[in-house]
C-alpha cells in the first residue's frame, strides 16, 4: 500500500534529564499527491506508559509535498526504573477517516541510572587552588625571565555560568552541539587574559568534549562549544536540564 507520509527524526534515542524532561523532534512530508490532512497518534511499546507523553496539533493540513514537524515532549515520573523506553509516532491521513496510519520510526527516551547523591568539595575551591597554581607559575616565569619591575601585578578572576540556567545556543541547529558566550567582566581584565575551564554539572557532563577549548577570548569574556563525545545531538534544555555549567578562571600578567 502506497504511503501518504513519510516520517523522519534526527535522534532515535534521547536521555532524559535529571527533571525527568526530555523531547524528540519529527519532521512529516506528504508523499501521497494530493492535499492531504495528517493525523498523528503515538503508539507506546513495552513498559512506556501513554501519560508520560505530550503531543499536541494531532491533525494538521498538508499541501501537495508539504512538510511539518512535530515535537513529542516526555514527563516522566520521578522513581521511574533506569532504561529505554521505546515508543513509536504514526501519522495517518484524516482524509481516509485515519483508519491506516503510515509507521514512523521506533525510538526511545533513555532513563539513566542514578547513584547516591555525593557531597564532594564545592566548586570554588577547586577553582581557587587552580587560580592559586597558575599564579604562583606566572610569578616563577616572570622571575625566570628576568623582569626588572617587582611590583608588577598579576591580575586574575574566576566565576561559573548559572547551573540550570546557562544560555546555552544552538550550534548548527542542535545536530552538532551548544555553545555558550561566557562573560567575564566581573573580574575587570583590562586585555584578554589567559582563559581555564571546566564543565561541571548533576549528570553526564564527563560525556562530553569541547569545555576546555576557548574560541574569541576578550577582556570581558569568551566562547565554548560542548558536544556530545559520541556525535549525539544535545539541545540547551538538555544541557541545562543536567545543570551543565562552565567554570572559569583567567589570569592576566
Amino acid at each position: 500500500m502506497a504511503r501518504n507520509f513519510t516520517i523522519t527524526t534526527p535522534a532515535e534515542t534521547v536521555r532524559v534529564g535529571p527533571d525527568g524532561r526530555a523531547e524528540i523532534l519529527f519532521t512529516v512530508t506528504n508523499v501521497s499527491g494530493i492535499p492531504n490532512r495528517g493525523l498523528a497518534r503515538l503508539s507506546p511499546m513495552g513498559n512506556t506508559n501513554r501519560e508520560w507523553l505530550t503531543l499536541t496539533d494531532v491533525e494538521r493540513e498538508f499541501p501537495i509535498g508539504g512538510v511539518q514537524q512535530y515535537r513529542v515532549a516526555a514527563n516522566i515520573p520521578p522513581g521511574t526504573a533506569a532504561g529505554r523506553y521505546t515508543w513509536r509516532f504514526d501519522v495517518g491521513s484524516a482524509l481516509k477517516g485515519g483508519e491506516s496510519s503510515d509507521a514512523g520510526p521506533t525510538v526511545a527516551f533513555e532513563v539513566p541510572a542514578t547513584g547516591p547523591e555525593k557531597k564532594g568539595i564545592p566548586w570554588w575551591v577547586w577553582v581557587a587552588i587552580a587560580v592559586a597554581a597558575l599564579v604562583a607559575a606566572v610569578i616563577a616565569f616572570l622571575v625566570w625571565q628576568g623582569r626588572d619591575s617587582p611590583e608588577a601585578v598579576v591580575k586574575t578572576g574566576f566565576g561559573r555560568t548559572t547551573p540550570g540556567s546557562t544560555a546555552w545556543q544552538p550550534y548548527d541547529g542542535g545536530t552538532t552541539g551548544i555553545f555558550v558566550d561566557v562573560d567575564t567582566s566581573s573580574a575587570g581584565f583590562s586585555a584578554a587574559p589567559l582563559y581555564f575551564t571546566s564543565i561541571g554539572g548533576d549528570s553526564s557532563h564527563w560525556a562530553t568534549t569541547g569545555a576546555t577549548s576557548i574560541y574569541l577570548p576578550t577582556a570581558t569574556g569568551f566562547r565554548v562549544y560542548v558536544r556530545w563525545a559520541d556525535g549525539r545531538p544535545i539541545t540547551p534544555a538538555e544541557a541545562n536540564g543536567y545543570q551543565w555549567h562552565i567554570n572559569w578562571s583567567g589570569i592576566q600578567p
